[in-house]
C-alpha cells in the first residue's frame, strides 16, 4: 500500500511588479487558474487608482508603490516576485532613497525572495 503524505503543501505567495498590458492580459488572469499551490499576494505599481482597482478585482490583500517594494520583500508576505516590467526597466538600476542602486531582481534576491523575469 502506498503511503500518502497528508501534510498540506504551502502555497507560494506571489507579488506582481508592474501592472501594464502584459500583467493585465496574461499574468494576473493566470493566477485565477493557478490551482492550490500558488496565490496572488501583492501588487506593486506607481498608480494608486489602478492598484486599488486591480487589487479589488483579483482580491489581492497587499499593495504598494515602488518606493515600498523593499519593505514588502522584507515583510514575509511574499515568497516570489513576478517582474512584469518592460525589458529596459529590468536592466535599469533603480535608485533607493538612501542612494544605493539595485536592480529589481537583485533586491528580491537580497530579501531571499525568488524573482521571475518575463
Amino acid at each position: 500500500m502506498k503511503h500518502q503524505n497528508t501534510t498540506p503543501k504551502k502555497k507560494i505567495r506571489y507579488a506582481v511588479v508592474g501592472l501594464g498590458d502584459i500583467a493585465q492580459a496574461a499574468v494576473l488572469p493566470g493566477f485565477t487558474n493557478a490551482g492550490v499551490n500558488s496565490e496572488l499576494a501583492a501588487l506593486i505599481w506607481d498608480d494608486p487608482k489602478k492598484l486599488k482597482q486591480l487589487s479589488k478585482y483579483y482580491r489581492v490583500p497587499d499593495t504598494c508603490g515602488y518606493d515600498d517594494y523593499d519593505a514588502l520583500l522584507r515583510s514575509d508576505k511574499v515568497d516570489a516576485v513576478y517582474l512584469a516590467l518592460p525589458n529596459p526597466s529590468l536592466r535599469i538600476y533603480q535608485c533607493h532613497r538612501n542612494g544605493s542602486d539595485r536592480r529589481w531582481s537583485h533586491r528580491g534576491a537580497d530579501a531571499e525572495v525568488a524573482a521571475i523575469l518575463t
